[in-house]
Order: structure tokens, then C-alpha cells, then sequence
């Protein structure tokens, strides 16, 4: 799901200070804050001393869970890193990694192997076909000491940009970047001092006065301005044509007002000092960054830790997916069990209302059957004398009725003798004329030879009654 906040974060070594900004609308921080926190210890200038990862970790998780949902980008110290700006042919983005990672190879102290590369086009001169770039590195123990720190803090961020990089973005979002002469910016905040030259709008120079933990006061700005001096003396001897050169402090705290007149002796040049609070804080540059940008951006994110995030992704990815999986099956199963309950819900009740209508039914018939009978046995129109009497209206002279067999509402049985065929014929015809009957079955006739008679058997069978 998309994230609508950015938060900017840097961590320097007595200081932990974020900005949060809305990623959409206007650009103002809508949360700010910084805490006190023990630093990073590094022994020897290399190795980290792990408790003290635990131990800022522990103060991040706790003091930044409001913004944990965010997209977060922190910011590393300068002073952690090696920065250059070189100047390179433009060539697409596949070409330019691989020469950014020869130059990384030409200044950095320690091999390209056991380092991190990461770099950002600065500005790009379409006539010479040339851009500037910011190159950095940083060793892959500092690199991953840095992501475990905010991973054990539970603070999943998209990418590890410089500090420094903050300050520029103020920089120039404030208009403070002019597009002719050189300007050198000086930052006094918590950390190490940290320095940012632009010559002609264009970034030269992005660096951090380390080495100088211990050093306060005049002791501290007479160090920086020795460290300026020799930066002001490598710039023009590299340009041809002299330059107008101004210095610019920012400072929080107290004004460093030795630092402006040493400077002022040892540059020749004019010495300007601002407060840090009328900039603003490098986390909120950090965020303004992401905020707007339509370049790639510098990200110090070791490859290992990027391939442990993709992986953990991927397994989140595939876990969701198997439990949408199972939960989309258990559905379909438990939709189909519940079809086939319904199902066998509504049969069962259809059964038991036919088990109902049955015995109703059976009721109804009963009954029906019973005034069938009462009715049947109280019709006199198809009774035994009714039939009797039809049949002797109709028998002709020389025949002779000898068994008279009567079925209530189904047939009659006649069994006789005739003096000859023609007779017995004669009054099958008759009772075939009567209506009473609905029809006659003749049996014979067949001569009997003892009687010298016809023997017959006529069967009758009465109008159907409907129950």
C-alpha cells in the first residue's frame, strides 16, 4: 500500500532528529522532533563497538514509533563517509555505475570490494555532453552497522542518503545557490562540521571536518579555519580565472564570533553568519529530497541488506499469498459444505412438510373412501333389483337365467340356456342397448348335449364410479 508521509532522519553522534512531511500538498513539516542518544562507538576508527548498535537502537524503537509506518530515509554522518564530486561524460544510468565505481576505486583508501558505492547527478551540461556527480562510499561494516541499527529498532527505511545532502536541498529551496561565483557553506550543528562549496550553481566540494572530537571554542574554530584555508588554496589553484568568493556560517548555539575573524584574516573574502533555526534541520531537507525529486538519489543501502529485504519481502510475499490461498480454499470449501447444509436443510423440510401432506392426504382419502361407500351403497341406480329387473325386461322367450352374480358399482354375472344361438344373441344385443350397462363380455354360447341347450355366461359391467 502507498505511503502518504516521508520522514527524514539523521542520526549523528550525540543527536537523533527526524522531520516528517506529507508526501502530497504543501511541503511544510507537519512533525519535527530530536533526542539525545548515546552514540555509535567506534574502536579504532573501524571496528563498531555492537552494544552501543543495541543501545541506540533500543532509544530509535522506542522514541519513533508514530512515524515507524512512514517511508523513512535516513540521513548517515558525513563524517562517515567519502565524498567526491567529479565530473563525468554523460552516458546512460547502466554505463554511468560502472565508471562511478572506478572513481570510487581511484580515492577510496580501501578496495571498491569492501565498500558501498553510491552516487547522484548533480547537473548535466547538454552542450559539452558532461554532468557532475556526486560519488560516495562508505565501508560495508559501517554500511550494515547502519541498517541493523534501524532494523533492530524495527524501522524498515527505503534507502540511506547523506546528511550533508539535507543541507544542500535547504540550500537551495531557500535560494541561497547563486548561479555565478563561489560560495562556501559552513554548518555548525551537533556533529562534526560539515562543508559544502558551489561554484557557478554547481556543487565542487561536499565534505566533513573530522578528527576534531574534543576540540571546543577557539581551540575548535582556529582548526576549521586552518581546514578552510587549505580548501580555499586547492580551489584557486584549480580555476584559471579569479573568483569572488563569500563564506557563509550556519550555527546553532552560540555565534562562533573568533571562527568570523579568522576567517576573514586567513580568506580574504567576506564572512557572512546565519542561525540554523532560519534554515531549518537536515532531517527536513532529507525529506524534502524524497519529497521532490525527479533523479535518482544517492542510496548508501548495502546490497547484502537490500537482498535480506528483498527476501523477507518475497517471504512475506509468498506467506500472504499461501494464506489467501488457504483462506480463498477454506471459503470455497466451507461455501460448498454450507450450499450442500442448505441444501440438505431445505430437503429435510421439504420431506418433513410432505410427511405432513401425507398424512393429511391419507386422512382425506380415508374420509373420502368412507362417503364413497355411503354414497355407493345408497344408489339405487345400479342396484342388484335395478339390474335384475333390466335384465328380465329384456330376456327373451326360450332363454333361461341360472346364476345371477352381482358386484356392487363393478359388474354383473348371468350365467343361462337357450333353446338355440339365435336366442342367446338375441339378448346379448338387448343388454348391449341398455344404458344401465356400460358393456357386455359373451361367453359362448356352447351346446350342451346331455340339455340339448345352448350354455352361456354374459358378463356385465357397470358404469365406473370415480372416488
Amino acid at each position: 500500500m502507498a505511503k502518504d508521509k516521508i520522514t527524514g532522519l539523521v542520526l549523528s553522534a550525540k543527536l537523533l532528529e527526524w522531520t516528517t512531511l506529507q508526501l502530497k500538498g504543501r511541503a511544510s513539516a507537519i512533525a519535527a522532533n530530536s533526542i539525545p542518544v548515546e552514540p555509535v562507538v567506534v574502536a579504532d576508527k573501524d571496528d563498531i563497538v555492537p552494544e552501543s548498535v543495541v543501545t541506540v537502537a533500543s532509544q530509535i524503537s522506542k522514541e519513533c514509533n508514530k512515524f515507524k509506518s512512514n517511508m523513512i530515509v535516513p540521513g548517515l554522518p558525513t563524517d562517515q563517509l567519502l565524498l567526491r564530486v567529479v565530473e563525468l561524460p554523460e552516458v546512460n544510468d547502466s554505463e554511468l555505475a560502472g565508471i562511478v565505481e572506478l572513481q570510487a576505486d581511484k580515492f577510496s583508501p580501501f578496495p571498491v570490494e569492501n565498500m558501498v558505492v553510491g552516487y547522484e547527478v548533480l547537473s548535466r551540461n547538454k552542450e559539452h555532453a558532461t554532468c557532475h556527480v556526486l560519488v560516495a562510499a562508505i565501508s560495508k561494516d559501517k554500511a550494515d552497522t547502519f541498517d541493523k541499527t534501524f532494523k533492530d529498532a524495527g524501522v524498515t527505511v527505503e534507502r540511506l542518503d547523506a546528511a550533508i545532502m539535507g543541507w544542500y536541498r535547504l540550500l537551495q529551496n531557500s535560494g541561497k545557490i547563486e548561479s555565478v561565483g563561489r560560495q562556501i557553506f559552513l554548518f555548525l550543528d551537533y556533529g562534526a562540521p560539515e562543508l559544502i562549496v558551489v561554484q557557478d550553481g554547481i556543487p565542487v566540494i561536499f565534505r566533513a571536518f573530522s578528527g576534531l572530537d574534543g576540540l571546543e571554542g577557539d581551540v575548535l574554530y582556529e582548526e576549521i579555519a586552518l581546514e578552510l584555508e587549505h580548501t580555499f588554496i586547492s580551489l584557486e589553484m584549480g580555476d584559471e580565472t579569479e573568483v569572488d568568493s563569500s563564506i557563509c556560517i550556519w550555527f546553532s548555539g552560540e555565534e562562533p564570533h573568533s571562527l568570523v575573524k579568522s576567517l576573514k584574516e586567513k580568506c580574504g573574502c567576506d564572512v557572512r553568519v546565519l542561525a540554523l533555526n532560519l534554515l531549518g534541520t537536515a532531517s527536513e531537507g532529507i525529506a524534502q529530497r524524497e519529497k521532490k525529486s525527479d533523479v535518482k538519489l544517492l542510496d548508501l543501502t548495502s546490497s547484502v541488506w537490500r537482498e535480506k529485504e528483498r527476501s523477507a519481502l518475497f517471504r512475506k510475499r509468498m506467506i500472504f499469498s499461501a494464506v489467501m490461498v488457504l483462506l480463498l480454499w477454506l471459503g470455497t470449501v466451507g461455501a460448498l459444505f454450507g450450499i450442500i447444509a442448505y441444501h440438505n436443510f431445505q430437503l429435510g423440510s421439504l420431506n418433513s412438510e410432505l410427511e405432513n401432506w401425507k398424512t393429511s392426504s391419507m386422512k382425506v382419502r380415508s374420509m373420502r373412501r368412507r362417503v364413497f361407500m355411503i354414497e355407493r351403497y345408497q344408489d339405487q341406480k345400479t342396484s342388484s333389483l335395478e339390474c335384475l329387473r333390466a335384465i328380465s325386461m329384456v330376456q327373451p322367450s326360450g332363454v333361461d337365467l341360472v346364476v345371477y352374480d352381482y358386484k356392487k358399482g363393478k359388474r354383473v354375472k348371468i350365467s343361462g340356456q337357450a333353446v338355440n344361438v339365435e336366442a342367446v344373441y338375441q339378448f346379448k344385443n338387448a343388454l348391449d342397448a341398455n344404458e344401465l350397462f356400460e358393456n357386455s363380455d359373451l361367453i359362448g354360447p356352447r351346446r350342451d348335449s346331455k340339455k340339448r341347450k345352448e350354455i352361456f355366461d354374459i358378463i356385465l359391467a357397470l358404469p365406473e364410479v370415480v372416488e
